[in-house]
């Protein structure tokens, strides 16, 4: 789902490939962080809980915030291009 994704923001939204590289550093960074701390869960079923989580996580782990901002809005773009093509409901 991921690697869909990244081809979208690429091709379709042409993103630079300095902002792709970092979409993509951000989802699987949140991929393994779901993995590791919700492994009943998965980075297409995940909720505001888990969200919550890694951004908590980020900020502990100090951070900056601009750093934790793009992830989010990574995250956001994500979960919108999936409401998109139909595969979740609810963004």
């Amino acid at each position: 789902m991921i690697e869909k994704f990244i081809q979208h923001i690429s091709s379709e939204k042409r993103l630079s490939p300095h902002t792709t590289k970092a979409y993509l550093i951000d989802l699987q960074q949140f991929d393994k962080f779901i993995n590791e701390e919700f492994p009943e869960s998965s980075l297409v079923e995940a909720g505001f809980q888990e969200i919550r989580s890694w951004v908590v996580q980020l900020s502990e782990n100090n951070q900056d915030s601009k750093t934790i901002n793009r992830k989010i809005a990574t995250l956001k773009s994500f979960y919108k291009y999936l409401q998109k093509i139909k595969i979740i409901e609810i963004d």
